[in-house]
């Protein structure tokens, strides 16, 4: 083959390594079912063409995870992850654990009709229902969701 052909058969494994890797999370596993599927477009080493797109893909899997800890008014607490998980990509599936800090809990009006969505919950039109305000909240740890490399530690 051409060392042009070669190259276009390169990036297209590497593209298909990557589609492959949402699902598995595994880059060796997610290369392996790219060359497999391209297996008769292979006529160099293959063992040669393995390395090279494993590092492809190394190369364009993030650096470090950087995420951002947000308060949304309906969601809650969650974090904005700008960068997925190093080790495999994934950004949609995260495990982890969180420290609220000493919070200060106020008295809040709210819609009676919302707090059916309440489990367990017997609210009555006497009952004070108080949210936190204000707490800073910090990660304790976090895993990737997909192939549970450990992302952050306190």
């Amino acid at each position: 083959m051409e060392s042009e052909d070669v190259e276009d058969l390169i990036c297209d494994l590497t593209d298909a390594a990557l589609e492959h890797l949402e699902g598995v999370g595994d880059v060796s596993r997610a290369v392996s079912m790219a060359l497999d599927e391209y297996e008769k477009d292979i006529t160099g080493n293959r063992e040669e063409v393995r390395k090279q797109v494993a590092q492809r893909v190394d190369e364009r899997l993030p650096d470090q995870f950087e995420y951002e800890i947000v308060h949304h008014p309906n969601q809650g607490i969650g974090i904005a992850v700008q960068t997925g998980c190093p080790q495999c990509g994934h950004e949609d599936i995260f495990n982890g654990s969180l420290t609220h800090s000493p919070a200060q809990f106020v008295g809040m009006t709210v819609d009676r009709g919302e707090l059916q969505d309440i489990e367990g919950a017997d609210i009555g039109d006497g009952t004070t229902l108080c949210f936190i305000d204000d707490a800073d909240v910090s990660l304790d740890f976090v895993t990737c969701g997909l192939c549970g490399a450990e992302l952050e530690t306190a």
